[in-house]
């Protein structure tokens, strides 16, 4: 049974990059959904396999915003939150999905009761992998003093979420259109993809915002993954420089160096900023070391 605020419009945003697959497997779920006041916004960033072209067929009612390649995640949600603010109004929201997530049919019920509970809160949902059924999101906690991330296990305490949570991700996440206005856009300037949903919740809750995620609205996320994520794969000069400045690397040390100014508390800032350089200068010992015993 529909319950609080069934009049409120859920705009949901769907960055993509090619993964069609995963796209059709999303957009099943949303289409599936017995909360039926929404409306779905996909950003193609320069997908090349015809991405558009099927979701467009397959789901005409769809709005498909274009992108060149270069918007990144943070790009890709700057352009999708600007489209939605030209329309929506205050008591409506946004619902991020990565497109590779999938969910039962009242996922987006399930997250719109929880705001009546929650109205000055924007709520996450609890990630699980789609092959393991392990727990792969519930909620990150940061230790700013050793730079330290890891995500709050859920506990049986009688409560439909997790609170006390330092920042969430954007794999799904429901934010009221005013608390969009207030906390402003993502800033793809400074982090065009990987910590720009980190910095955004972070900003959210320095201006006051409560962060909980949902126990009961969860999403099943696919594992696989295009990034860049571990040293021990990389070999050589070119391999060395990706892993330090590209942008599809979650070591890269111009966005770790942008994310603690932005983000980090005075009193850590100078130990981190010489804690990210040090990782970096370590890595290059590593890979060196590598290229020479070959």
């Amino acid at each position: 049974m529909l319950s609080y605020s069934e009049n409120r419009k859920v705009h949901i945003l769907i960055p993509i990059h090619n993964d069609i697959a995963e796209t059709r497997k999303c957009l099943s779920c949303v289409h599936a959904q017995t909360y039926t006041n929404y409306e779905v916004v996909v950003i193609d960033d320069g997908s090349t396999d015809k991405s558009s072209e099927i979701i467009k067929n397959e789901y005409p009612d769809t709005t498909i915003l274009q992108g060149n390649g270069n918007l990144w995640w943070a790009g890709a949600l700057f352009m999708g939150i600007e489209h939605i603010l030209k329309e929506a109004t205050d008591k409506d929201f946004l619902l991020i999905l990565n497109n590779d997530v999938t969910f039962d049919e009242k996922y987006i019920e399930t997250l719109i009761n929880c705001s009546k509970d929650y109205q000055n809160a924007i709520i996450g949902s609890l990630c699980i992998d789609s092959e393991s059924g392990n727990i792969t999101d519930s909620g990150p906690i940061i230790d700013w003093s050793k730079l330290k991330f890891s995500i709050k296990p859920p506990i049986d305490d009688n409560k439909d979420v997790i609170e006390g949570l330092d920042t969430l991700s954007t794999r799904g996440v429901l934010i009221g259109i005013s608390i969009i206005k207030k906390v402003g856009n993502f800033i793809p300037e400074q982090l065009p993809h990987y910590a720009s949903d980190y910095e955004y919740f972070i900003r959210a809750k320095k201006m006051g915002y409560e962060l909980v995620m949902s126990k009961k609205a969860v999403v099943f996320s696919n594992s696989s993954t295009t990034g860049i994520h571990h040293l021990d794969g990389v070999n050589g000069i070119k391999g060395l420089y990706n892993y330090l400045f590209s942008i599809k690397s979650t070591a890269n040390v111009i966005i770790w160096l942008r994310f603690i100014k932005l983000c980090c508390p005075s009193r850590y800032k100078l130990k981190n900023y010489l804690r990210i350089i040090a990782r970096a200068c370590g890595a290059t010992i590593i890979v060196m070391f590598k290229v020479k015993i070959k």
